[in-house]
């Protein structure tokens, strides 16, 4: 308790032990910011490596995968086929992936009553060692459940913890090649383009661009 009595009455004793031991009496209502809950401290991320500390990504359902590592500042597709990929798109499933929280649950003997046995899905994420590690890549490997009654089971392989999410949220965990395209048609810059070639029902057109820009319609021909 507070040795002064006149200040007892509305506040507590704060005793710091490190780095300078300090004592002092503050009101009640500072002390609230100080005391945590346990449960607010429980991690329910699904994902636990930070988008930045991501070198490679690996999912797999069925016969489908999609494998992509970081190149660079970029990123590039190991697989289903090799290839650049619009880094923005990357980033933004990532972000979407490492966002996710989820709602503990009590694992069941039985698997397969989550639709976790065997899962819909696998997801293994490499990244930068951690700072308390021996300089070895973290590896985070996640099961993805079948969808039951609009929910989804992860189970994370860490410390085989099991947590709910929605449907919605489940689907940045499935190998979709086409979101990590990105929304371009064309790869390359438009002073890089020399001619363009368009086929649709049986008719065809080309055209090519001279140096300074402009364009000459070579098919069909003008009558």
């Amino acid at each position: 308790a507070c040795p002064d009595a006149a200040a007892a009455g509305d506040s507590v004793l704060v005793v710091r032990r490190s780095p300078d031991p300090l004592a002092a009496c503050v009101p009640k209502r500072f002390t609230d910011r100080l005391m945590v809950e346990p449960k607010r401290l429980i991690d329910r991320h699904v994902v636990g490596t930070a988008v930045t500390d991501v070198t490679e990504l690996t999912l797999v359902s069925g016969d489908t995968r999609v494998e992509v590592a970081r190149k660079g500042t970029g990123w590039i597709m190991r697989a289903p086929k090799g290839g650049e990929l619009d880094s923005d798109a990357t980033t933004a499933l990532l972000a979407r992936m490492t966002d996710v929280e989820g709602t503990f649950v009590t694992p069941a003997d039985d698997l397969a009553s989550l639709g976790l046995d065997p899962p819909l899905a696998t997801v293994r994420i490499m990244g930068l060692p951690e700072r308390s590690s021996a300089g070895k890549d973290r590896t985070e490997r996640i099961d993805v459940g079948k969808v039951i009654d609009g929910t989804v089971h992860i189970r994370r392989h860490d410390d085989g913890q099991v947590l709910q999410i929605p449907e919605t949220s489940a689907l940045a965990f499935l190998p979709t090649p086409s979101v990590l395209r990105g929304p371009a048609v064309f790869r390359h810059a438009m002073p890089l383009v020399r001619g363009l070639e368009v086929a649709c029902g049986g008719r065809q057109q080309r055209a090519k661009r001279s140096p300074q820009g402009s364009w000459t319609l070579i098919q069909p021909k003008k009558s």
